[in-house]
């Protein structure tokens, strides 16, 4: 993988990427960052620099889909190409604005591949506790079946991109397990981990554990029976 001199990180949030870009930092690329996080970064010198706050919440009106595809063409046009780089993106930009595809025509494709339950339960931890950095210890609370089903879809709909990609991109693929564990031999050499992301006993967080595991069966019923459209 490191023969590639331009790379982008695309996966699920939670599923290894922060670590992911240390590590290719470690071998000498630069790192362009969350470049089309909205909300939670802004453009500095070439870089996604994290916001102090996370900006105001993009709702689903007309109004702010026009707000976003905006911005989204705004750092599009900002971005400045360097040889051996690094770019995090995440699935839901790409859906939202596919000609993202041409500005990276020639980049390899980096997909981290995470167990479903707990890349879900991470992330909505995470997002629910403002914790994405492993800053704090996160709280437990109860899950709401609303937004639970919301990042139930999300995570598929990451992964139906990946596979694409997979099949149709130069890519790689590379399990979330053997990322941490340090065992990854993705990148034909040793790696330093250095992660304070929850990794560990994020069912002891999550107050209505066995309703949300009710919810989460019933989803991947539903999935599995899907067939097409029609």
């Amino acid at each position: 993988m490191l023969s590639h001199k331009n790379i982008i990180i695309f996966s699920h949030p939670r599923s290894g990427t922060k670590l992911m870009a240390n590590i290719l930092e470690d071998f000498g690329y630069f790192i362009h960052g969350e470049w089309f996080s909205l909300q939670s970064t802004i453009i500095e010198n070439n870089k996604a620099i994290r916001r102090s706050t996370y900006a105001e919440s993009i709702q689903s009106s007309s109004e702010n889909k026009y707000k976003k595809i905006k911005e989204h063409i705004r750092r599009y046009n900002l971005y400045n190409k360097i040889d051996k780089s690094v770019i995090t993106i995440w699935p839901e930009s790409l859906s939202e604005c596919p000609f993202i595809l041409y500005q990276f025509e020639d980049y390899h494709w980096l997909c981290l591949k995470r167990d479903p339950w707990d890349t879900m339960l991470s992330y909505y931890i995470s997002s629910k506790n403002q914790n994405f950095d492993g800053a704090f210890n996160s709280k437990p609370f109860i899950f709401k079946e609303d937004i639970f089903r919301k990042t139930y879809w999300d995570y598929y709909r990451a992964v139906e991109m990946q596979d694409w990609l997979i099949k149709n991109k130069s890519t790689t693929v590379i399990n979330f397990q053997d990322l941490i564990s340090g065992s990854s031999t993705a990148f034909g050499k040793e790696y330093n981990v250095n992660s304070k992301d929850e990794h560990v006993d994020l069912e002891s967080l999550v107050e209505n554990i066995n309703q949300v595991k009710e919810w989460f069966i019933k989803l991947e019923n539903k999935r599995l029976s899907y067939k097409s459209w029609d």
